[in-house]
Order: C-alpha cells, then structure tokens, then sequence
C-alpha cells in the first residue's frame, strides 16, 4: 500500500465496483450470505451511492469471491462488465471525446472520482517501435493475493472500454501483466485474441496509433466540455480532503519519467501555479525539492534492489545523459551512484 495516502481501515474505495461484481455473481446464482461473509457488508448497502469501503473489507470480499467462484480467472469476466456508462461521468465524458486517445486521457485524469486501487496513464513506446502506444494500468495499492484478480479484472474493463468505442476493428496489439503466470490457461477468458505475457515490470496494453487519433462516432464537444467541468469539480472537492504534499508526491510518481512540471500538476489540482506554490510553502517546502525527493528515492531503491545500469536508470529519471544523473545523484545523497550500489544501502 502507498503510505500516507490512506489507511487499511480508512473508508475511502467508491463502491461502484464491488456493486457490480456483487450483482454479476447473483445472476450468476451465488449466494449473497457467502460473498459478503466477514467483510461488514449487508446486501442492501450496495444500493447506498457514497458508501465507500476500507481496503480490509474491500479486500475480503474479493477474497470470498475467488473462495466462492472457484474460478481464478473470474476477474476477467468481471471486466467485462465495466463499460463507459459504470463509469458515470467520467464515463460519459470519455464518451463525447473527440478520439480514442482524448477518450482514454479523460478516465486517466478522473479515474480517482471512480476508485482509488488504481490509476492508468497513456505512454508512447520508446524502443523504437513509433506506430504504438500503451495504456499502463498502476495500482495504488498492494493486492496481496489477489493482485491477478484486480489486474485482470483492469486490464479486461480498459479493452471493453476501447471496443466499445471501435467494436469491430483490433486496436489492442498486445497486453504484459505485472503478475505471475496464472495456474490454468487463461486464453478462453480474454476478451479477444491478444497475444498476453506475464512477469512484467508492469501492466500496459499495446495500442495501435492509428485508431488511437481517429475520431469517435460517439464525439460531441458540448457534452464533453460540460462532462470534464462536472468532473473537475468533483476532483477539486476531493482534492481538497487530500493533503497537498502527499498528492503532489503521487502524481511526480505517475508521471512519465518523472517529468511532471509545475504548471501541469497546478493544471492536475485546478488551480494556478502560484497558489500551488503558495500551499507548498505553507508546508515548509516547494516543487522542484518534491520532485528531487522522489527522483532520488527511486534512484536508490533501482540501485539497491535491481540490476538496471546507471544509463537505464538516468533515462528512467529523464537525464538525457548518465553523467548528469551521476552528479545530481550526489548533490541528493553526498555519493555517486556507484558508491551507493557498492556499499549495498
């Protein structure tokens, strides 16, 4: 779990989800008493709209699930039932997006209004390969044993999500899960032919750019700019429960390489660079210290814990050369890159 964000017994997971899950395996006809055994949960609760769940309890229920269901891959079933409209006015405003890839940076801007187990990003591939990019799913928390279960269940409502916006045309090129490779075969269960590779780094659907910029059937500037207006007032409500460091620091890590600017998360919080300034200072410390903070804290835990070289990790911090990511390494930490790898820390 991402310290500091919320605690295992904090209710703060929307219900949305589990709603759905719930009813899924009712018509399925399982019994309601064994899905919800031990989770605090009544089935009427999940006709409260702002009921929100602890971790431990949403974590119970996906464990009687899997206990119940017997069906390790039941996580992509259940993805299939998330389409734009579960997904309320995010959804709707994904909806009236003008292409696929405006589409899916709205539910990576508003996801957290939905849920707080994940958040997704879109990427462009940099391994030479100019005609794809990908949609990397990231969780926010630690799953435990259930981590294939919420991954699959992801990964399965993001390709619903895209076919739903081009039902007869293959957008998806390929799909890497960040979680081991199931026990049984999964292939039956995916919703379509996509070649799958498990034990990755992370979760990420390859997407083809063609499609990704052509325009949607479903398009309408109107409703979309009244969507992303309800939705950012929606998140600047929620942002203003959230202490600003502790969101700020989330967001320099979502970002890609580390390479968030000051205008962009002051654009994240809607509000203007010098009122983020401003709450920063109120903190006792400021932007470009954060961002440091956790660029050296990844740096150290990659020279710790794997076996990348200095240039794999100063590109992942997005230093153009080694050399410069070998210095500012050193003004973080009093020594170089090798010395800390060397002396094991």
């Amino acid at each position: 779990m991402r310290k500091g964000v919320f605690t295992y017994n904090e209710a703060v997971l929307p219900i949305y989800f589990p709603k759905v899950l719930f009813g899924m395996l009712c018509d399925e006809g399982y019994h309601p008493d064994g899905l919800l055994a031990g989770c605090g949960l009544k089935e009427n609760d999940f006709e409260v709209e702002n009921i929100k769940l602890s971790l431990n309890e949403h974590q119970q229920f996906i464990k009687n699930v899997l206990e119940v269901s017997q069906n390790e891959h039941i996580g992509w079933n259940f993805g299939k039932c998330i389409n734009l409209t579960t997904l309320g006015t995010v959804g709707y405003g994904a909806l009236s997006s003008e292409t696929l890839k405006e589409a899916l940076e709205f539910i990576s801007q508003f996801l957290h209004l939905r849920t707080a187990l994940f958040s997704v990003r879109l990427g462009e591939q940099n391994n030479g390969v100019k005609d794809e990019s990908y949609l990397e799913v990231k969780p926010l928390t630690s799953f435990s044993n259930s981590q294939y279960f919420l991954l699959t269940a992801a990964v399965s409502a993001a390709m619903n999500v895209i076919q739903f916006c081009y039902p007869n045309t293959s957008v998806v090129s390929k799909i890497e899960m960040q979680c081991q490779t199931p026990k049984s075969n999964c292939e039956a269960y995916l919703p379509s032919r996509v070649p799958i590779v498990f034990n990755k780094l992370s979760t990420r659907i390859y997407l083809h750019n063609t499609l990704l910029n052509a325009s949607l059937p479903t398009a309408d500037s109107f409703s979309q700019k009244a969507m992303y207006a309800l939705c950012a007032e929606q998140s600047s409500n929620f942002g203003k429960r959230k202490d600003v460091v502790t969101a700020l620091r989330k967001c320099i890590k979502e970002s890609y390489r580390f390479s968030l600017s000051l205008d962009d998360a002051a654009a994240f919080f809607y509000i203007s660079p010098r009122t983020l300034r401003r709450a920063l200072s109120s903190c006792g410390t400021h932007f470009k210290s954060i961002v440091n903070e956790e660029k050296a804290q990844f740096a150290k835990e990659m020279l710790s814990k794997t076996n990348l070289t200095m240039a794999e990790i100063a590109l992942q911090l997005n230093f153009s050369d080694p050399s410069n990511f070998g210095r500012a390494f050193k003004a973080w930490t009093g020594v170089s890159p090798v010395g800390w790898r060397e002396r094991g820390q």
